[in-house]
């Protein structure tokens, strides 16, 4: 049986995102704009890689200006040039990058992406988010992409130069699969998740050079964690504010639903630590969560079961 890969890594824009850098894994000459590429190329297929931008990644001028003589790349150039000079244009951007990001080349070649929020200020334009909001995002996409398309490897490729990113990017990886063994300790699957990381590459990389990547780092947690946010209100919209500060940092018409998945999402995990914490039989919030009661009929169960 083939093994699920999914790898995940911080995409990047700059004057030589159309050159490809010669790597080496498992002492196998491979090659790829992005080291995710080449760790696609070189686990086969049932390989997917996915691209996480941040909001902020094309406001860079210079890299604007040096693809702007790159003919292949003219289409691209076309849709993105007047994010430079143009502060109408600009804001479009901000609210909508999907629709600029989708003609990156990488994106391309990538299985597919998402816009996280960024920090920092890039032409002028300041962006703040709690590091907790960038770290929430990708981990949704991880459980979504995994509940869509279960796969029994995630690699983490933090080659890319974004420290902060990183961080967010290993952090929701740990998260993740610390989800997944809370889920599935009854079960034999046993998902695994590596990070990988290819040697460092500075300034322009060199055509006579093979840069090793190292894919074999893999995470290891506990079975539980802390709850990241306590509800403002004891219903099923309970956590209806956090969301909106998630979901309004990233304003694309994709994302629109962003808000009520978070929302969703939160409440029955927290309904699930808090089965766990008050002891609370499992099979009882597995059976209130089946037939989607809510705290009412959660509650009642409780009582019920505490007095006998």
């Amino acid at each position: 049986m083939s093994v699920k890969r999914i790898i995940y890594q911080i995409g990047r824009f700059d004057s030589s995102i159309d050159e490809k850098v010669n790597f080496e894994i498992d002492d196998k000459p491979r090659s790829g704009e992005l080291s995710s590429l080449a760790l696609k190329e070189h686990f086969g297929e049932h390989s997917k890689v996915i691209l996480v931008y941040p909001v902020s990644i094309l406001l860079n001028e210079r890299a604007l200006g040096a693809i702007r003589s790159k003919e292949h790349l003219r289409s691209f150039h076309e849709k993105i040039e007047g994010i430079a000079s143009k502060p109408e244009e600009r804001e479009k951007y901000i609210k909508n990058p999907w629709e600029y990001l989708r003609e990156h080349p990488h994106s391309k070649k990538a299985d597919g992406f998402i816009v996280i929020p960024s920090i920092g200020e890039f032409l002028g334009e300041k962006f703040s988010s709690p590091l907790g909001n960038i770290v929430l995002r990708i981990l949704i996409d991880m459980i979504e992409r995994y509940k869509n398309e279960p796969f029994d490897e995630m690699y983490l490729d933090i080659s890319s130069g974004h420290n902060i990113y990183n961080y967010a990017l290993a952090e929701a990886g740990r998260l993740f699969l610390t989800l997944m063994k809370l889920e599935d300790f009854l079960k034999e699957k046993d998902i695994k998740v590596f990070i990988a990381i290819s040697e460092p590459i500075i300034g322009k990389p060199s055509s006579d050079k093979r840069y090793k990547i190292f894919k074999n780092f893999q995470l290891d947690v506990k079975g539980f964690f802390y709850f990241p946010e306590k509800p403002q209100r004891n219903n099923e919209h309970a956590f209806s504010e956090y969301a909106t500060k998630v979901s309004e940092t990233i304003e694309g018409e994709e994302d629109g639903k962003l808000k009520g998945k978070i929302n969703d999402m939160l409440y029955k995990t927290y309904l699930f630590y808090s089965a766990l914490k008050n002891n609370l039989p499992l099979v009882v919030y597995y059976l209130c969560v089946l037939k989607e009661y809510r705290d009412k009929e959660i509650k009642e169960y409780g009582y019920r079961y505490t007095e006998k």
